[in-house]
């Protein structure tokens, strides 16, 4: 009997062997922890914030174009160094749950101002605009077309 209470012992100590429940949540918990790390040195917040002005302008050059060809009056895309804004007859338009003039996202800027008349066809002068936050940089193209890219 005391030799199988040994035997019993030694399996028990070599095949019960593994991690606990506390060492594996600390082992996820630095993993999350070494991922978030690399993950926000990886995309900072100038990134962002560009890609949130590019879009908010490039959805208000096709709204401005979808306006100017749905109906009658001249719609107007102004742009300033921090906003956006899209008119018909001097009355600033709603797109859903975004009301015009738009601000743009702080720290980012825009240059050149401009103001870009669409008419009945879609059309508008060609222009680009460059968007930036510090040294980082971007552009949005608008071709006379009144494409946005």
């Amino acid at each position: 009997m005391m030799i199988r209470r040994h035997q019993t012992a030694l399996v028990n100590k070599r095949f019960g062997a593994g991690f606990t429940l506390i060492e594996l949540v600390a082992v996820i918990l630095l993993i999350g922890i070494i991922a978030s790390t690399v993950a926000s040195r990886a995309f900072t917040t100038g990134d962002a914030a560009l890609q949130t002005a590019r879009d908010d302008i490039v959805a208000a050059v096709n709204f401005a174009q979808q306006q100017a060809m749905d109906t009658d009056g001249a719609v107007v895309l102004a742009i300033t160094s921090t906003t956006v804004a899209v008119s018909r007859d001097s009355v600033p338009l709603q797109f859903g749950s975004v009301s015009y003039p738009l601000e743009l996202p702080s720290r980012v800027s825009v240059a050149p101002n401009a103001t870009l008349a669409f008419n009945r066809l879609g059309e508008s002068s060609p222009q680009v605009f460059t968007l930036s936050v510090g040294t980082e940089t971007t552009t949005v193209s608008v071709s006379a077309a009144g494409y946005a890219n």
